[in-house]
């Protein structure tokens, strides 16, 4: 993976996320409207609160003695009906959140899988040129975050964003019909302050927080690449070095850790001042209301919980503001990997090619130079025949180029000039699907699997000193992974 990855049109992410959407668009009209019911029963609870505390306020009652009895058994039976009512709107307004994320799972558990197969298939069908330069940690750490962040954005964009602007424009409507438009100008002046700082600052976040992922990578990268190469760290005695190494990147991950909550200290202390602003501002004009008679207490209760309800989704929508600049970063690492390509001609197979048809199996090199790096060539000029039935050796020492010629006959990697055969069959021309299913590889050093490996060997009933990668027309019977890696000592 590159340092820097190149940042992706968010307009690509939406993209993503809408056909997505689409894919479910049944479960996700049900969730919606499991939603909108609990935005419904979130709105009328103090509403119901409002009634109830106006029940229960001291009223001077003239009349016989009959009719105050009268009066206060009315008084005692209507907040029992509307206490009722209030701790059932309670109770759906969170039993259809629930049943809404029962609905939903599935549509971001199905869309988080298919980006991770997708991804998966994807890197497997990027050549080795790009598996050589690979860091396994990036690449594993960059494909879980940002298949993560492809579901958090998912439930944001379904579930978060456009039913938070719903409520607080509901609570807006109701605040400006029984109350006037001061209390309404002062929310939304309250809005316009929050939204100015979050931007501002997120926004300066969002550049702290690529640095942090950024160095995450790396770090994920150089613990799982030496761990995977421990043999070779061993080898050279460099256990020290390759700690102090990491321990490099963890202080420089320490740091811009600290940066990255710093930022989001002074994110969150910006955003709570704005908030308690608008709600002293709220409370100090409604007290002064029902001082003057303007309001009841019951009105002094509303407006105190809606501006809570309205609050509240003002730092779900900070919160939702933050972690999506976050996840934007996980997903731009996720989009790099997705577009990433091989040498052209090499990953692929040439327009036109066809099945390789084996007669007698002979194998061909024409003056064959091949070179991993421009700087530094491999082979030079090798030419040689391999007929049927034949057994030759290639001998040489370390970086000779013996493992360079099975990874050129396997299309590994195309020769920067030259040509390999099979049965006269250029293997430019053919696919590489049928290439490697008719070859078999014997490895000395294999790549083991937690899983039972079957065995293609047409001696497997004899000696189990060979097993190979499976081949579909070949009989299998499975062997231990144990067995698998203590058992392939043929050398490449």
């Amino acid at each position: 993976m590159p340092a820097t990855v190149p940042s992706i049109s968010r307009r690509r992410i939406a993209g993503e996320l809408w056909r997505a959407i689409w894919r479910f668009r049944a479960r996700v009209l049900v969730a919606v409207a499991l939603l909108l019911l609990a935005k419904a029963a979130t709105v009328a609870v103090p509403l119901v609160l409002k009634l109830i505390v106006d029940e229960l306020t001291p009223v001077p009652v003239a009349g016989t003695g009959a009719q105050a009895g009268s009066i206060a058994r009315l008084v005692v039976t209507m907040p029992a009906y509307l206490v009722l009512a209030y701790a059932v709107l309670r109770l759906l307004g969170n039993a259809f959140n629930e049943l809404r994320d029962v609905v939903f799972a599935n549509v971001a558990q199905h869309t988080v899988a298919g980006f991770t197969a997708r991804t998966f298939a994807h890197l497997h069908k990027l050549g080795a040129r790009f598996h050589a330069r690979r860091e396994t940690g990036s690449v594993i750490r960059d494909l879980e975050k940002g298949t993560a962040a492809i579901g958090f954005l998912l439930g944001v964009s379904v579930f978060t964003i456009v039913p938070t602007l719903l409520e607080i424009g509901t609570v807006l409507v109701i605040m400006i019909a029984g109350y006037g438009a001061s209390f309404a100008l002062i929310i939304v002046v309250v809005f316009a302050l929050y939204a100015v700082c979050t931007v501002l600052l997120a926004r300066r976040r969002m550049r702290v927080q690529r640095e942090v992922n950024r160095v995450e990578a790396q770090t994920n990268s150089k613990v799982v690449d030496s761990l995977l190469n421990y043999d070779t760290v061993k080898y050279f005695a460099r256990e020290s070095f390759e700690s102090r190494r990491l321990g490099g990147l963890l202080g420089r991950w320490v740091d811009v850790s600290v940066e990255n909550q710093y930022a989001l200290s002074t994110l969150h202390i910006a955003q709570s001042v704005c908030i308690a602003l608008g709600v002293a501002s709220v409370m100090l004009l409604a007290v002064d209301k029902v001082l003057h008679g303007a309001l009841t207490v019951g009105d002094l209760v509303l407006i105190n919980a809606y501006i809570i309800q309205v609050v509240l989704p003002l730092n779900t929508l900070g919160f939702i503001f933050r972690e999506s600049n976050d996840a934007m970063t996980n997903v731009e690492r996720l989009f790099a990997l997705l577009d990433a390509k091989g040498r052209a001609g090499e990953d692929d197979d040439a327009p036109g090619a066809s099945a390789l048809r084996i007669n007698t199996g002979t194998i061909a090199f024409e003056n064959v130079n091949f070179s991993y790096d421009p700087s530094r060539q491999t082979l030079w000029d090798v030419s040689f025949h391999v007929g049927a039935g034949q057994t030759v050796a290639v001998v040489g020492g370390s970086g000779s180029g013996k493992s360079t010629l099975a990874r050129l006959l396997f299309r590994l990697y195309q020769p920067d000039s030259g040509r390999i055969l099979i049965d006269g069959q250029d293997l430019r021309l053919v696919t590489q699907r049928s290439l490697r299913e008719a070859v078999a590889s014997f490895r000395r050093t294999p790549s083991c699997s937690t899983t039972p490996l079957p065995t293609t060997s047409p001696t497997a009933g004899k000696a189990r000193r060979a097993p190979m990668w499976w081949k579909p027309r070949a009989p299998r019977s499975s062997i231990p992974w144990s067995t698998a890696c203590r058992t392939v000592t043929t050398p490449w």
